[in-house]
């Protein structure tokens, strides 16, 4: 017989003159029982985990942090433009229940180091000036403009080109030969943006890990430097970016010839709503 000790399944007596048929009903009723009683400490456990979560957001300050774009000039962010997210709410940002801050978005591989270097130290500074939190967002995928030493693979007349830069953009296929020269993407209209990093590149790792050894040791600094009534202003880094294939920098089919064929103008580019496209269409 089967009975149920201290949430134990346990056999206490097989009749000897059982069939085989019987043997293998009664092991799987006692796989499905041992099923039942683990998703049930399962369930017990995740309750637990959920209300120790609920207790705690309730109970801990929140932050909301605006995403902001950025002026093209690093001396036009200053206490105004940093205080207009918590000047437009009306509570207080030193309020129990919520923080306001601004999330600022690096693009390591779309800037000088000379230019995130002074960018952090300048928005690091007003965090700390104007007492607003400040959430950092280190991205290295979508805008790569700087660095044409890693991309250009097919334009020997710019800066950058080199062949086996195919490495280190996206492919169509297996073979290097259907390595993309341009991609586009629609963040509420469609541009035209450089060939999709190959993220799993070494070349392309090595040159985020670069601009982590240049802006994280400053973070680092700053956090220590802030006293204990202001660690709140560190928000947290953020790595990446709605990493993904074709969607922020999607290929349509036969993109390379129509860059090919029409290189400075977007009037031929193809207007298909691409989001809801295959990556490439046989």
């Amino acid at each position: 017989m089967i009975k149920l000790v201290s949430g134990r399944i346990v056999l206490t007596k097989i009749c000897t003159d059982y069939e085989k048929s019987d043997l293998i009903f009664l092991s799987l009723l006692l796989l499905n029982e041992l099923k039942y009683e683990m998703q049930m400490k399962k369930l017990v456990i995740l309750l637990i985990f959920l209300m120790f979560f609920i207790f705690h957001a309730f109970t801990q300050t929140q932050a909301l942090f605006f995403q902001r774009i950025l002026p093209n000039k690093i001396d036009l962010i200053d206490e105004n433009f940093w205080r207009a997210p918590y000047d437009s709410v009306s509570t207080p940002h030193t309020s129990n229940s919520y923080l306001i801050g601004n999330s600022i978005t690096f693009n390591l591989l779309g800037d000088s180091h000379l230019h995130l270097k002074q960018l952090l130290e300048k928005v690091l500074s007003l965090s700390e000036t104007t007492s607003i939190p400040v959430h950092i967002h280190l991205d290295g995928q979508n805008w790569i403009a700087a660095r044409p030493d890693l991309w250009n693979w097919f334009d020997p007349s710019i800066p950058g080109y080199n062949p086996e830069n195919r490495k280190n953009v996206e492919w169509t296929s297996w073979t290097p030969d259907s390595a993309v020269k341009v991609c586009w993407r629609d963040w509420g209209q469609q541009i035209r943006v450089l060939p999709a990093p190959n993220i799993a590149s070494p070349a392309i790792l090595n040159a985020h890990y670069e601009a982590y050894d240049l802006l994280l040791p400053i973070i680092i600094k700053w956090i220590k430097h802030l006293p204990a009534a202001k660690k709140y202003l560190f928000g947290g880094i953020r790595i990446g970016w709605e990493a993904g294939i074709n969607y922020n920098a999607y290929y349509y089919k036969n993109g390379n010839e129509i860059f090919d064929k029409h290189p400075s103008t977007t009037e031929y580019d193809p207007k298909t709503n691409h989001y809801r496209e295959f990556f490439i269409r046989q």
